[in-house]
């Protein structure tokens, strides 16, 4: 048994090592972006699931990044996430009609030798899509400054 408190010292010295660079990434993360708020959620799930096996480092860290925000005195009396309440989508049944412009003009795109990525200044659809729904769509996907029918 002894032969192992080296080996558990050393995961434990990397893990204080890695945790500490976590904890300082985390509190320069800007909150503002996408990312920057998806990233402490999806680390404190996991630290969650990490709390039954490593109890004292997970409540460590639990308490210097979440202790305050989350209200809760014990990582391991907190609270698990609740299911997101997520709105019904509009009726999307025509969206395949979208999709079928977006390929057209690809199309056109290639037997013209022109980059995917090239902006159109005008394109003309043979494709019926709802404007209203799916123009703005179609014109970003496929870098088309004006979209009309033909």
């Amino acid at each position: 048994m002894s032969f192992l408190f080296p080996i558990v010292a050393a995961v434990l010295q990397a893990a204080s090592f890695t945790l500490d660079k976590i904890i300082l990434s985390i509190r320069r993360v800007n909150f503002k972006t996408y990312a920057g708020a998806s990233f402490p959620l999806v680390f404190l799930a996991i630290l969650k699931l990490y709390a039954p096996i490593l109890p004292f480092i997970a409540e460590d860290v639990y308490q210097a990044i979440y202790g305050d925000a989350e209200g809760a005195k014990s990582i391991h009396i907190s609270a698990w996430p609740k299911e997101a309440e997520i709105a019904a989508a509009g009726d999307v049944s025509d969206f395949d009609k979208a999709i079928a412009a977006i390929d057209e003009i690809r199309k056109y795109k290639s037997e013209q030798d022109l980059s995917l990525g090239a902006e159109l200044e005008e394109y003309a659809l043979d494709a019926e899509i709802d404007f209203g729904k799916y123009g703005d769509f179609v014109k970003n996907a496929v870098k088309v400054k004006k979209l009309t029918m033909k």
